[in-house]
């Protein structure tokens, strides 16, 4: 019976450290107010929406009105005038049939980048972007800020 009890109680114990164990963090760029500022051109910006959420009145891209269910958000200031594209090319679907962490890349989801203007969500106007659904031509101008989205939708295992 002792020896019952204190494997029962080790497995309570480590079953309490488990969600800490998978628990993921909230990216940093979450809201809209703490963007990843990324600056020059050409550039790279990487990061993850997995835990990520929507704000309330936060605007969604067309097609995304009834699956996106969270955002994480960038700030990039032109450094000159001209065509830029924005794409989310090498971004993956990931998913973690067994909940441990580890990732089978999926192909069919590729995130589509959203471009805005504003300084808060409030007032957001979209900016009208060309190209195909995973990568957005811009004709930027200098020394505009623009922000930039990426959606993810609602399954975490799925972003």
């Amino acid at each position: 019976m002792k020896l019952y009890l204190r494997m029962l109680s080790l497995c309570l114990g480590l079953a309490s450290l488990l969600p800490a164990i998978t628990a993921f963090a909230v990216p940093a760029n979450d809201n809209f107010d703490s963007p990843a500022v990324i600056s020059g051109f050409p550039l790279t910006a990487t990061g993850s929406n997995v835990e990520a959420t929507l704000e309330a009145n936060e605007p969604l891209p067309a097609g995304y009105e009834f699956y996106a269910t969270k955002s994480v958000w960038f700030s990039w200031t032109a450094p000159t005038s001209g065509l830029v594209q924005i794409d989310t090319f090498g971004s993956y679907r990931c998913w973690d049939p067994w909940e441990d962490g580890s990732c089978i890349e999926l192909d069919e989801f590729h995130p589509t980048p959203s471009v805005w203007l504003g300084d808060s969500l409030e007032t957001l106007v979209g900016v009208p972007c060309g190209g195909t659904r995973q990568s957005r031509y811009l004709n930027a101008v200098s020394g505009t800020t623009y922000r930039i989205a990426v959606f993810g939708l609602q399954n975490d295992s799925y972003d």
